[in-house]
């Protein structure tokens, strides 16, 4: 086996072995990695991957570095590695993740692979040398609409209040834009005006944002290789509401929304979803997914509004197994999540 680093010259080699993953998804894509490492305190990523003796690959890995003080680090690989667990070739994987972490200094791996809930099977039988993480940034739980079902029967397998929903928005007038990349001056005006109504929206729901910076890099980088589209809800020529959606391989991601304190009665972010739910199609797509809901036993969870509005639309639950992290610096490891958990 081969350990095969990714630039930007052989990333095509990687791309096509993500989106010929069973697990493969936008965040393990050189693309992604080129976007987080654009963010503050994210100051590098690598993309490696290991291959047969024949040069056939064979796993991979996106890891992202986080930087924390004193010249230490944590490192993330976002729904990964992609590779057949309890083998030689994952164990040849992570013994080159390890090398990672110990010339970066990190405290701590993270992984949360895309691997669905089994009662059958356990997370601690497949990464024995891994604990559960203290933290997470992928939900476990989303929900996902099959797009093999036609328009019609996406429609009829929604809740009677995400259709009714969708023809009102269309009654009113109001009128979905999607953000061309090539149209600069349009394109900082309409990241703009999505960041003005994000800002109303975390305000109003209490979710926490990031910088505007972060959705322009997000789109620009992701947009460039169509991986990434803006939709912005019009009414009388004024935003009211906007969402982005990533499109990699089988998958379209709903990734952000916003909407407006004004005109909320128009629910123009019904027509958005459905908007980019039939582009998803024409791109021969095979689910949309709308990226996080509160999981079922919970009634105080803080997403339960978002989820019964993501519920309207149909679709099947999916519940993936816990993010993990494997400790190289048990001490600063303990202190960090010590902290954490005071200020919490």
């Amino acid at each position: 086996m081969r350990v095969k680093i990714f630039h930007e010259e052989n990333k095509g080699d990687l791309e096509e072995f993500v989106r010929g993953d069973v697990f493969g998804s936008i965040h393990q894509s050189f693309e992604w990695g080129v976007f987080q490492s654009s963010i503050a305190g994210r100051s590098k990523f690598f993309a490696l991957g290991v291959s047969d003796e024949s040069g056939k690959l064979r796993g991979s890995a996106l890891i992202i570095k986080q930087d924390l003080p004193f010249n230490l680090c944590w490192i993330y690989c976002p729904r990964g590695p992609l590779t057949s667990f309890n083998t030689p070739i994952a164990e040849f994987l992570f013994k080159e993740i390890d090398k990672i972490a110990k010339s970066e200094n990190a405290v701590f791996l993270r992984i949360d692979p895309g691997i669905e809930d089994d009662p059958n099977l356990s997370w601690k039988d497949i990464f024995p040398e891994f604990r559960l993480a203290h933290d997470e940034y992928q939900p476990r739980h989303t929900l996902k609409i099959d797009l093999n079902l036609s328009e019609e029967e996406i429609l009829a397998q929604m809740k009677q209040k995400g259709r009714y929903n969708i023809r009102l928005a269309e009654k009113h007038g109001v009128k979905v834009v999607r953000v061309k990349l090539t149209d600069k001056p349009n394109f900082d005006k309409s990241v703009d005006e999505f960041y003005e109504i994000l800002k109303e929206t975390t305000g109003r729901d209490g979710f926490s944002g990031h910088d505007k910076n972060y959705y322009k890099n997000m789109l620009e980088i992701l947009g460039e290789k169509n991986f990434a589209q803006m939709y912005l809800a019009q009414f009388e020529g004024k935003t009211i509401a906007g969402i982005i959606v990533t499109f990699f391989g089988d998958t379209a991601i709903y990734y952000f929304g916003a909407s407006s304190n004004e005109y909320r009665n128009l629910m123009a972010p019904y027509l958005l979803q459905w908007e980019a739910i039939k582009d998803a199609k024409k791109r021969d797509l095979k689910w949309y997914d709308f990226l996080g809901i509160a999981p079922e036993d919970d009634e105080n969870h803080p997403w339960k509004g978002v989820t019964q509005f993501k519920k309207q639309f149909g679709g099947k639950v999916v519940n993936y197994m816990p993010a993990l992290e494997k400790v190289y610096k048990k001490g600063w490891y303990w202190g960090m999540v010590g902290r954490k958990r005071m200020r919490n």
